[in-house]
This record gives structure tokens, C-alpha cells and sequence, in this order.
């Protein structure tokens, strides 16, 4: 293995329908980054997620917006991660952007080296992302929580309602800034047992449900929560998080700029000033 470093988790939380420049803006931001020299990006796909709008987009019902929830999640050094920035800024119209610090390591037979790779304790410096400047386009970056809910596809609140499902309306009606429902294909837990999808056995597909919000709303959800769960894993972090939105001063220009490139049309020709007049 080779020696841990500091990194920083960039995470993008926005729409599967969310375009820009004519295109996905998953696919857009993938591509910046590639171009941007990052290290790597995964996108994770979820089936239910609620936001600022307080709508649901919920794959199992007709009358959904469709528009379920995507999560990119980038990892590299706080100085690309800063000097990708710029770019992801150019890209968003509105979605959310938290920073982690996170400890960061290539494991494998084909990596050298004995370093420890510590985790917990003291979280690494991120001077660099923590020293973000405010940009014309964008909130002040500010702290949060990070809270993340371990469940499954087949655990359930009641009779017939999913557990997930019942933690995001919970979440929506306690008016928490927004619930990301991500789903995995496979995965094991405290019973020792691999989780997964099956023809033949109850689906039992590992369900993360990600909230985050503000210190004091994370806390007031937390009792509310113990009652929703019988088991469960539940984990809470520190988060650094960019909220973007449709508000923003350059949204018209952006969505002209988009429009234009997307029917292929030149930018007008600025006409001629003449003599002021009086």
C-alpha cells in the first residue's frame, strides 16, 4: 500500500434531467473533470431524493417530475479539487456541492509502501478548500453535517412502506433542506450476511439515505429518526457545502449562452455606439 495522503471528497448532488450546454450535466461535469486532470469520478444513481423545489422525484410514482437523483463523487489533492472549482461553477445552475476531507490511498498488489493508513481521529488539513474565495455565482461555502442513513431495499416502517421512503417524507415534512436516496447492487452488514437482489429471495439491496442540513436540524431529526428505525447503521460527518441556485445573477446569460450553442447560433454582433445623446 502506498502512503496515505490528504484529500478532499467532492460531491455533486443534482438531477438526472439537469442539462447544460445541450447536454447531461452529469456527462458535462465528467468531462470537466477529466479535461481538469482529476484523478478519477463516480456517478451513483438513486431512486428517490427531494430538494429546495420540496418536490419528491420518486421512480415508482406516475405523476414523478422525473428527475431522480445523481451524486458524482470526485476525489483527488485540496489543490485540484480548488482549481476545478471554477469549472463546476461555470456548469451549475442549481444543485448542491459539499467538501470532505478524507484520507486517501492506492491499495493493491500492485502498489508498494507500509504506511498506516489511519482512520477517525483528527481530521486532515484542507487549507485550500477551506480557504474557498466567494465566487459572483455561488453561496459563501458554510459548515454542515453530513448525515448518512445504512439501511436496505426491503426494510420496512410499518406494513408496506419502504424504511428509505419513510425516512425522506419524514425528513420533507420536518422541512430539512433535502434527502438523497442512493442504492446499491450489493452489500453485507452486521448479520454477516451478503445483501443483494435476487429472483429467487427478497430484494435486500443495500439503501443509503444522505440529509444535509445545519447542525441544529440534524440534531432535532435525530429523535425523530430513532423512532422510524428498528436497526440500522447512522453515521454523521463534517461537511463544507456550496448551495447553488436558480437564482443566481448569471443564470439568463447562461441559459442564453446554453440555448445558443445548443441550436449552433453565433453570438450577436454588437452594434456600433453612436453619439451619446442628450
Amino acid at each position: 500500500m502506498e502512503p496515505a495522503r490528504d484529500g478532499v471528497l467532492l460531491r455533486v448532488f443534482i438531477g438526472e434531467a439537469d442539462r447544460a450546454g445541450g447536454h447531461s450535466l452529469y456527462r458535462a461535469v465528467i468531462d470537466a473533470a477529466f479535461k481538469g486532470g482529476i484523478a478519477g469520478a463516480t456517478i451513483l444513481h438513486g431512486p428517490m431524493s427531494f430538494g429546495r423545489s420540496r418536490q419528491v422525484n420518486n421512480e415508482f410514482l406516475v405523476d414523478s417530475p422525473g428527475n431522480l437523483p445523481i451524486v458524482i463523487e470526485i476525489i483527488d489533492t485540496p489543490e485540484k479539487i480548488e482549481a476545478f472549482l471554477p469549472a463546476l461553477d461555470t456548469l451549475m445552475i442549481s444543485g448542491l456541492v459539499t467538501l470532505e476531507k478524507v484520507r486517501m490511498a492506492h491499495l493493491g498488489r500492485r502498489t508498494s509502501g507500509t504506511s498506516e493508513f489511519l482512520l477517525g481521529g483528527e481530521a486532515p488539513s484542507m487549507s485550500a478548500a477551506d480557504q474557498l474565495r466567494e465566487e459572483p455565482h455561488m453561496e459563501v461555502p458554510h459548515e454542515a453535517l453530513l448525515l448518512r442513513i445504512f439501511t436496505s431495499v426491503s426494510a420496512r416502517y410499518g406494513v408496506e412502506q419502504p424504511l428509505y421512503r419513510a425516512v425522506v417524507m419524514k425528513a420533507r415534512e420536518m422541512d430539512m433542506a433535502g434527502a438523497t436516496v442512493l442504492r446499491g447492487p450489493i452489500g453485507f452488514g452486521l448479520a454477516a450476511r451478503m445483501n443483494k437482489g435476487s429472483l429467487f429471495e427478497k430484494d435486500d439491496r443495500p439503501v443509503v439515505v444522505e440529509i444535509c442540513d445545519s447542525e441544529e436540524k440534524i440534531k432535532a431529526f435525530l429523535p425523530v429518526l430513532d423512532e422510524i428505525m428498528e436497526s440500522g447503521l447512522v453515521t454523521i460527518e463534517k461537511a463544507r457545502v456550496i448551495q447553488y441556485g436558480r437564482t443566481r445573477s448569471s443564470y439568463l446569460e447562461r441559459l442564453t449562452k446554453s440555448l445558443r450553442d445548443h441550436l449552433h447560433l453565433s453570438s450577436p454582433k454588437a452594434k456600433p455606439s453612436g453619439p451619446a445623446r442628450s
